[in-house]
């Protein structure tokens, strides 16, 4: 396998306010080939947006490394862009200056005309040139989604990284955009990773769907490889034979992590309940009968006989 993204025994730790630390992420190894398009799937704190932030540049890792066509990633740069689920727009600019500041910064190079057509191209790709003039404000979500889409794709970046997307979207909404994203994809033959907690969005959309184990130190559980052909579309996707046993290898490992994480729960709650009560005086009984005569002591069942020296 040709390696586009490697991802070479990566730890992520940070640091606790009380002077100790905390193990996100612990001996992560992942290849990715070029044009592959790859899920990060797991519980809530398993480490998935660590991962893609480490990938983007916008963090480090404690320790390994994360190499772009064999270079280290260091920093943030224009050939990875995250279309992150807050849209992350200018109020202040209409949809066509948001896509244009991006062009403007990384395609400088270009002419006027040049970065113009892009810009142009991209709005009509994800279907907004009645509103290239509005603000965010005038938009749905669905829209704002899109612009921030087109935004990213009209950088022409090597690597695309989309940190739940389509989390804060409604059910009909994400499905178009979930075909729209797979459209562009595959005419852009772009690099891709996505951080997602849909089953069915992962299966529709990957070529490979990564799934990281419970944090701390998260690992890679199991990589399910989503062998049905493109281009996809969704009704395909769901009649596919293969379609229901993905489904249920995937929905098995999260119910596992989540029996796990229950069972590792109740154990912390049993031994803080232990150390609670050897943390409570021995023998209470014996406090009350400093108050009381032995002989009461006795007729009352409080008695406690003297320690043997």
């Amino acid at each position: 396998m040709s390696k586009f993204v490697a991802v070479e025994n990566v730890e992520k730790t940070f640091p606790l306010a009380n002077g100790g630390s905390y193990v996100a992420l612990k001996g992560i190894d992942l290849e990715i080939r070029k044009g592959e398009f790859i899920s990060l799937i797991g519980h809530s704190g398993c480490g998935k947006s660590t991962l893609l932030n480490m990938v983007a540049g916008l963090d480090l890792p404690t320790d390994g490394v994360v190499l772009l066509e064999d270079e280290e990633v260091l920093k943030p740069g224009p050939d990875r862009m995250v279309v992150f689920q807050n849209y992350s727009l200018l109020p202040w600019m209409s949809v066509r200056q948001n896509i244009e500041l991006a062009v403007n910064n990384v395609l400088a190079h270009l002419s006027v005309e040049e970065r113009k057509d892009i810009v142009e191209q991209n709005i009509q790709m994800v279907g907004l040139g009645h509103a290239a003039d509005k603000p965010p404000d005038q938009l749905s979500g669905g829209m704002k989604q899109r612009v921030a889409i087109a935004r990213a794709f009209a950088t022409k970046p090597k690597l695309m990284l989309l940190d739940e997307p389509f989390g804060a979207l409604d059910a009909l909404t994400r499905g178009n955009l979930q075909e729209k994203l797979m459209e562009i994809c595959e005419e852009n033959h772009v690099t891709t990773i996505m951080v997602t907690h849909d089953v069915d969005e992962a299966i529709l959309l990957s070529d490979r769907i990564v799934m990281l184990t419970n944090g701390p130190e998260s690992k890679i559980g199991q990589i399910l490889e989503v062998d049905i052909p493109r281009p996809r579309k969704r009704m395909e996707v769901i009649e596919h034979p293969n379609y229901y046993s993905y489904r249920s290898e995937l929905i098995y490992f999260l119910n596992q992590q989540k029996q796990i994480k229950k069972t590792a729960s109740q154990k912390d709650d049993r031994r803080s309940a232990s150390w609670s009560r050897k943390s409570e005086p021995r023998n209470w009984v014996c406090a009350v009968n400093g108050l009381r005569s032995v002989g009461d002591r006795q007729r009352e069942g409080l008695f406690c006989p003297p320690r043997v020296r």
